[in-house]
């Protein structure tokens, strides 16, 4: 048999395994547009372990985007919890059907609010 035929099914095996085997997910963070929260320090945990602490960046031009990634440990219903502006806001979700997450902070009428978005695949953003 051929030497590199074999180098070559063994790496196309390889491949297909690590394929098969993701299980990381991805959180999208979008900066705020509202310069209030601008230097706010965000804290994102999932089941209690901090995937992501850093500071908002406003901006008024086009959306911005900050990524934080999790390698989910198996298939279950996991507990997402947001601190921002000495606020908890607390979201379930299931991986794998919902292993991309978009986050939006905002500060309206003088409260904090994140909104989420959850599916399955990837984000198409413009």
């Amino acid at each position: 048999m051929n030497n590199n035929f074999v180098k070559y099914t063994m790496i196309l095996f390889l491949l297909v395994c690590m394929s098969c085997t993701d299980k990381e997910m991805a959180i999208l963070i979008e900066q705020p547009f509202n310069s209030t929260l601008d230097g706010k320090e965000m804290i994102i945990k999932i089941d209690e372990t901090v995937i992501y602490n850093g500071k908002l960046e406003s901006t008024n031009i086009s959306s911005k985007y900050k990524e934080a990634l999790f390698k989910a440990e198996e298939e279950k219903k996991y507990k997402l919890v947001v601190e921002l502006n000495n606020e908890v806001f607390t979201y379930d979700f299931s991986f794998p059907d919902e292993r991309h997450i978009l986050l939006s902070p905002s500060y309206i009428n003088g409260k904090t609010n994140v909104g989420i978005l959850k599916q399955k695949d990837k984000f198409i953003l413009h």
